[in-house]
């Protein structure tokens, strides 16, 4: 480089820069899913999009485009040559950000998980297998009480 800076040597061969299209801008920086066209539209992490324009292709596979920005909107393309079709939404998820709807399906599946051991430890309290802390208090109080009389009544005989 002729001790000159990137800046200079870039000055001195000039090149035409290639601008993108401000229409296309929006599908740059973009989750990519493959997803099949259903009757009621295309299910999307827990969520289901939908236009009017989705009756014509149901039973296809498409390509969609999920932005980073807002998750309610997703940008539908052929599968075959990659060409926009139309864009669907979801009302479940308008305006949030593709974090969160990551960090919502984190939290429902620790949900989820806490329900089932909620559920599995209620269903053995129902069938009396374990008892509650009070039930063992109770317990542990009657057997003291019952091996004392026991031990007085042994004294007594002797």
């Amino acid at each position: 480089m002729d001790s000159k800076t990137p800046a200079q040597v870039m000055a001195e061969h000039p090149y035409e820069r290639w601008e993108i299209p401000d229409n296309y801008k929006k599908y740059l920086f973009a989750m990519r899913y493959v997803k099949m066209v259903q009757r009621n539209g295309v299910l999307l992490d827990g969520g289901w999009y939908y236009a009017p324009e989705m009756l014509a292709i149901t039973g296809q596979r498409v390509e969609v485009r999920r932005g980073l920005d807002d998750a309610g909107t997703v940008h539908i393309f052929s599968l075959s040559d990659k060409r926009p079709l139309f864009d669907a939404i979801c009302l479940e998820y308008s305006g949030d950000v593709q974090e969160d709807i990551a960090r919502k399906n984190k939290l429902n599946k620790e949900k989820n998980a806490l329900l089932k051991k909620y559920n599995k430890k209620k269903a053995e309290y129902d069938k009396e297998s374990i008892n509650t802390p009070a039930e063992n208090y109770w317990r542990e109080n009657q057997f003291i009480r019952n091996y004392g009389k026991r031990s007085q009544n042994e004294n007594q005989t002797h």
